[in-house]
């Protein structure tokens, strides 16, 4: 007579915890903002990166400029339409960006 062996679909705590680490562990990680030559669109929790031949391209990232006033930031920059800051706390948030229009959509 053959014994095989019986599996009871348990898994172990490690095994558990490994598992969520994988697929959540990147889920609270904010993205960074968009470089210098991205093309960005409006959305809901406030821009995000598009590929630059699409529709809703609107604005494309012509300068970054860190630790200064939204209203000062980029007086200078040649094209600039809307100062961009991210509110929210974390890496970047600092950061202004200086947004002309997409020239490939703004015809």
């Amino acid at each position: 007579m053959i014994h095989h062996h019986r599996v009871t679909g348990t898994i172990t705590m490690a095994a558990a915890v490994a598992a969520a680490a994988c697929l959540f562990g990147g889920v609270t990680d904010a993205p960074p903002p968009p470089g210098i030559g991205n093309c960005v669109r409006t959305a809901a929790d406030g821009i995000a990166v598009v590929d630059c031949r699409a529709i809703t391209a609107l604005y494309r990232v012509t300068a970054r400029a860190e630790g200064y006033g939204i209203d000062s930031a980029c007086q200078g920059v040649p094209g600039t339409v809307w100062e961009y800051s991210d509110a929210s706390p974390g890496p970047g948030a600092d950061t202004i960006l200086c947004l002309a229009r997409n020239p490939l959509v703004h015809i």
